[in-house]
């Protein structure tokens, strides 16, 4: 039974990927894909804490930039960097309401189309001062917004209670 629960995770992985580059890809809005994996990693690090959200971060970065043209390795690192900044939130503690963690999963998503963006900007392939970066970032975070309650529950199906309760644990104590 621990296997099957250990599997958990990385199906959840596998089938976002594969939602994320199926259904989701076929519907744009306003020109701008759905980021599932951003919604994941932040998920995640909501739930689960820092740790796990370096490791799902980079797996769900690698498993993206394989089916994209951006430089590979540009995803691992900013979905790894801003789920372990935004899995410190575990510090504060687990209980939080529907809409705080909704409002954290859609900072987290804004703030991986951020990483990205500049991430282009670095490596002389984007330009972050034209206003489609302001829409890109609008639609993803919205949409996250309104994905987060099911990726919620999923999450927190696929992460075993050792993670739950280990991230509950890890916080610092005044």
């Amino acid at each position: 039974m621990n296997r099957l629960v250990s599997l958990r995770l990385p199906l959840v992985v596998v089938t976002f990927v594969v939602l994320a580059h199926t259904s989701f890809a076929a519907t744009p809005i306003d020109g701008v894909h759905v980021d599932l994996m951003a919604l994941l990693v932040s998920t995640v690090a909501v739930v689960g804490g820092r740790e796990l959200a370096v490791v799902v971060g980079f797996v769900a970065g690698l498993a993206a930039d394989a089916f994209l043209t951006t430089p590979f390795g540009l995803s691992s690192f900013a979905f790894a960097l801003v789920g372990y900044l935004l899995g410190e939130v575990e510090r504060f503690g687990r209980e939080r309401s529907l809409l705080i963690n909704s409002l954290l999963i859609a900072v987290g998503s804004a703030a991986i189309q951020v990483v990205l963006t500049i991430g282009l900007y670095l490596l002389g392939l984007g330009n972050p001062l034209q206003h489609r970066v302001l829409i890109e970032v609008g639609v993803v975070t919205g949409i996250n917004f309104v994905l987060s309650p099911v990726a919620l529950l999923i999450v927190r199906f696929a992460l075993p209670a050792s993670d739950l309760s280990l991230a509950s644990t890890n916080r610092r104590r005044p």
